[in-house]
């Protein structure tokens, strides 16, 4: 098991993708602070700053491509169960991929399929983003997104996010 943390990255996913091309066998649990390129399905734009967003990817290998639409749902089940462990907030899931809190997008999941590489298996990138402390959000974003903090004010430390959401999906996997 690798955990690999990093101040700025372009996208968590693009960098597990990376380590398992070329040759870093799963699974490794990747955060950021900031992400300069995230994104989410259908090649939408994730919005990341560095004020606390939850960017993290779980990259795994082997992962059967047939298991992906359900693997989304399980992710799903996993972050709304780690929310409410942590912090005793229930939050929704808008099938397949969106986490709800008050009706706007408090996070999202991306999994992605990549085959090849060294080991010519088929690897899978878990891609979940979270807004947690955030305190505004572009104009375009704030009709539809919301963190945490802006729901009741509580800066939350994101110190066992990470283990716990690791811990969460390999139950699984």
């Amino acid at each position: 098991m690798w955990n690999l943390h990093f101040n700025n990255v372009d996208s968590t996913n693009s960098v597990g993708k990376y380590l398992l091309a070329n040759g870093l066998e799963g699974p490794i649990a990747i955060t950021a602070d900031r992400q300069t390129a995230g994104r989410g399905s259908h090649d939408r734009t994730w919005y990341s700053d560095d004020r606390g967003g939850f960017y993290y990817s779980l990259a795994v290998t082997p992962l059967d491509p047939n298991s992906v639409s359900d693997l989304t749902v399980k992710v799903a089940q996993s972050c709304q169960k780690v929310i409410a462990q942590l912090w005793d907030i229930a939050v929704e899931i808008e099938w397949p991929n969106d986490l709800i809190l008050n009706g706007k997008k408090v996070g999202g999941i991306l999994v992605e399929m990549v085959t090849g590489g060294k080991s010519c298996r088929g690897h899978g990138i878990i891609g979940i983003g979270l807004n947690i402390n955030q305190l505004q959000f572009p104009e375009l974003l704030r009709p539809v997104a919301i963190s945490l903090i802006q729901t009741d004010g509580v800066e939350r430390s994101l110190t066992h996010l990470k283990s716990m959401m690791t811990k969460e999906l390999l139950e699984w996997l």
